[in-house]
Order: structure tokens, then C-alpha cells, then sequence
């Protein structure tokens, strides 16, 4: 095997720790340096965008409270005065009815009534005459 020739062997360990220690140095003193100022940069940036994360989602929560709060109101509101129209619509149906039968109709239904009860009659006389 070439790689373990006596006279090439000494050469190519003395380039291989050359190699590795000239790479390791460029490794240690350039590479290292750079990717440790980023990861803390971006720690940093982490710890900054979760703590503006939690005043944002505590704000949400506020709003959010506000919010309910205000719909709540509306709502509330909203039925009081649903439910006051339909009492005040309720009243005045009531009042329009009995003003219509006590006034305008008020002839009509008697004369229903005596219609009714002379068909009655009748029925009941046809029935006496029968037996």
C-alpha cells in the first residue's frame, strides 16, 4: 500500500497535522466566534419577540374581556328594548281589538249572536216536533 511506504509515511503525518491544526485554528479563532455571535443574537431576539408575544397576548386578553363586555351591554340593551316594543305592541293590539268589537263591530257581533241563536232554536224545535 502506497499510503504506508516508509518514505512517504513521516511526510504525509507531518501535512495531515499541518492541515489540522491550521483548520482547527481558522475552526477556533473565525467559525466559533461568528456562529456564537448569532445564536446569542438570536437569543436575544427570542427572549425580545416572546416577551412582546406576551404583552401581546395578555393585551388580546384584555381586549378580548372589553370586548365581551361591551357585547354583553348591547345585548342586554337590545333584548330590554325588543322586549318593551312587544309589550307596547302587545297593549296596543289589545286596545285596538277591544275599541274595534266595542264600537265598529259591536252590531255585527250581536246580530251573529242572534243568528246563531235563532238557528238553535230552530234546530231544537225540529228536534221537539220529531219525537
Amino acid at each position: 500500500m502506497p499510503q504506508l511506504d516508509q518514505v512517504t509515511f513521516n511526510l504525509q503525518v507531518i501535512w495531515m497535522a499541518f492541515y489540522f491544526i491550521v483548520f482547527y485554528f481558522l475552526t477556533a479563532y473565525f467559525l466559533v466566534p461568528q456562529i456564537s455571535k448569532s445564536l446569542k443574537f438570536r437569543k436575544k431576539n427570542l427572549n425580545i419577540s416572546s416577551n412582546t408575544n406576551n404583552n401581546n397576548l395578555l393585551e388580546n386578553d384584555s381586549l378580548t374581556v372589553s370586548y365581551d363586555n361591551v357585547f354583553k351591554k348591547a345585548l342586554n340593551s337590545s333584548s330590554t328594548s325588543i322586549n318593551e316594543t312587544l309589550k307596547s305592541t302587545q297593549e296596543w293590539q289589545n286596545n285596538v281589538l277591544k275599541d274595534l268589537n266595542n264600537k265598529n263591530l259591536f252590531n255585527a257581533n250581536t246580530n251573529y249572536i242572534k243568528f246563531i241563536h235563532q238557528k238553535e232554536y230552530k234546530k231544537y224545535i225540529i228536534s221537539e216536533l220529531l219525537k
